[in-house]
């Protein structure tokens, strides 16, 4: 590894990437995580970033004022992405002998 980027670097980067991958596949995916515990009738709602769990899974928002959410958490995929390819091209660019 070139001493310019410190292994620090790899390591929290790995780190976000983790974490990332764990909010992209809450709920309804994974039912222990989520972003938003809702009771609500006796009932209590997980909402996570591809939809929700209540009486049964479901994926998506089927409310108006949820739509513009569902189009901000679809960032989250896009983020893991990116940060996953920092991880792979990141010591291909810093390798080797630039002068």
């Amino acid at each position: 590894m070139h001493p310019e980027f410190p292994t620090s670097f790899y390591f929290f980067t790995f780190i976000a990437v983790v974490l990332l991958v764990l909010v992209t596949f809450s709920a309804p995916t994974l039912k222990r995580i989520s972003f938003l515990n809702v009771r609500y009738e006796g009932q209590e709602f997980h909402f996570g970033a591809f939809g929700f769990t209540g009486t049964g899974s479901t994926v998506g928002f089927n409310s108006e004022r949820l739509n513009d959410l569902t189009a901000a958490l679809i960032l989250h995929p896009i983020a893991v992405s990116q940060l996953a390819s920092t991880l792979i091209f990141g010591p291909c660019a810093t390798s080797g002998d630039r002068y």
